[in-house]
């Protein structure tokens, strides 16, 4: 037995014994190898021949896809990702290990599996951007390290890395206005899957959480490029989150976080004031 599937069972375990039912399903799907998917190419797999126009389509976009993930996170993916086109939503829930309706792709140790809910939407092509980036962390982290990577910053990165991906119709004013308003996700700077605590805000769905976290990401990245650099790279190492995070930017979470709330609340008077002044006459002056 090697080393890679004790870390699996131990995690498997873990799961079992602190967390819930779903979260056992997880751990199980880890260890269940996708069967009777036929492969198209490119590490492409499609369990139903109806959906080889949708496998060809994926196909003829990956490269792009994965080449800009492997530029945007200074990284080059371990091993091409495989990726599941499931049937059926039992056989996505099966394999992804998600209770119906669940996401509409989801990333385990055995690859990326698509949801037949994703084939037909508008940004089925955002939303598999979005779980590259998921996918290169694991291979570099490993299930142990990666359950211990902040959930905001995981899924911050992911969105800001695929443009908005995973996000909705959420805009970033619609974000920032709820950030402002102290309606957000939790900027932790450490975490644990098994207990997760940065998207455990129960008044705003998880799409907004997305967005919030993008813009935090974008903050630490925007005009300071050597510091993310250096940050996003002692991550892929596997260091400590929380003392690279301060190391890199002389600050720890909750003092990036302040100066941030700050940025975000003088763009938003700035934008107010703008227009305010670009506004149109109402016409309220006295007629001659």
């Amino acid at each position: 037995m090697t080393t890679k599937h004790l870390s699996i069972i131990f995690i498997v375990l873990g799961l079992s014994l602190f967390c819930s039912c779903s979260a056992i399903k997880e751990g199980v799907a880890i260890l269940r190898a996708p069967r009777n998917f036929i492969d198209i190419g490119n590490r492409v797999h499609i369990e139903s021949r109806n959906d080889e126009q949708f496998g060809q389509n994926l196909k003829d976009v990956l490269p792009f896809l994965v080449d800009s993930v492997e530029k945007k996170e200074l990284h080059k993916f371990i091993d091409s990702p495989d990726i599941y086109v499931c049937n059926t939503n039992k056989s996505f829930c099966k394999y992804a290990g998600s209770k119906y309706p669940g996401p509409r792709a989801k990333v385990t140790l055995r690859g990326l599996f698509i949801s037949p809910r994703l084939k037909e939407a508008n940004d089925w092509y955002k939303i598999i951007y979005h779980e590259l980036s998921h996918v290169i962390l694991i291979q570099y982290l490993g299930i142990y390290h990666y359950i211990q990577l902040p959930i905001w910053f995981d899924e911050g990165l992911a969105t800001y890395i695929s443009n908005g991906g995973g996000s909705g119709n959420i805009t970033d004013s619609a974000a920032t206005s709820e950030i402002l308003q102290g309606n957000h996700f939790h900027p932790v700077e450490s975490e644990n899957r098994l207990f997760p605590k940065s998207f455990s805000n129960d008044n705003i769905p998880p799409w907004m959480e997305y967005r919030q976290s993008m813009l935090f990401v974008k903050f630490l990245k925007e005009g300071r490029e050597k510091e993310f650099e250096g940050f996003l790279d002692a991550v892929f190492n596997k260091e400590s989150f929380s003392k690279t995070i301060e190391a890199s930017y002389q600050m720890n979470v909750s003092e990036l976080w302040n100066k941030f709330l700050e940025k975000s609340k003088t763009d938003k008077n700035h934008n107010s004031a703008s227009e305010e002044k670009n506004a149109p006459s109402t016409g309220s002056q006295r007629p001659k």
